[in-house]
């Protein structure tokens, strides 16, 4: 699966359990895709190199923000 991350914002992202996701950025400046609890991370990926994580094997909503820009919010759908 692979989506993109576009005007500071995440999409509504519905994933199956243990997932490979790649991520593609269409802003200027660099994100991440950061789990709040810590399950999964994208490391940091920009317009030049996309990131791939894996989703977490458990189903249910995993709240997720970007470290480089701490107000982007958004969920990630496992089921």
């Amino acid at each position: 699966m692979t989506f993109s991350v576009k005007g500071y914002t995440f999409p509504a992202l519905t994933v199956a359990p243990g997932a490979q996701v790649t991520v593609i950025d269409g802003d200027d400046e660099p994100h991440t895709v950061t789990a709040v609890d810590g399950s999964f991370d994208s490391g940091t990926f920009d317009a030049a190199h996309r990131a791939t994580f894996t989703a977490p094997t458990e189903p249910g909503s995993y709240a997720i923000t970007c470290q480089v820009h701490p107000s982007m919010h958004g969920t990630i759908v496992v089921r």
